[in-house]
């Protein structure tokens, strides 16, 4: 797959998530998640590739996408459990596999 992480489709009904064996198993659950995000939130659009350096995409479809992995695979539960302590939220992304350049669309509900 080269530089591409992954990508979602669909065909006559049928929903694919692919995803690029090369990368790190880190990257790998972060990309299935955007990509699920796809296929539950743009389940009729093939999405374009997701590249590497595309987290700060401005395409509303792929900010859609990471803020839905981000919420995904850093649930509340877990920024809690670090409310009184000095790790940041870039450093729980880390621990859960977000990469830092998304992390800022996690949503503290408090």
């Amino acid at each position: 797959m080269g530089d591409v992480l992954g990508y979602y489709n669909s065909y006559k009904r049928i929903h694919f998530i692919h995803i690029n064996n090369s990368i790190s198993d880190s990257l790998q659950k972060f990309v299935c998640a955007h990509e699920l995000g796809h296929a539950i939130l743009h389940h009729d659009a093939n999405t374009p590739f997701l590249k590497k350096n595309t987290f700060y995409s401005t395409e509303k479809i792929e900010a859609e996408a990471n803020a839905f992995a981000v919420e995904l695979l850093i649930p509340d539960e877990v920024v809690y459990e670090y409310k009184d302590t000095s790790v940041t939220i870039n450093e729980v992304a880390e621990i859960y596999g977000v990469p830092k350049e998304v992390s800022h669309l996690k949503l503290i509900n408090m």
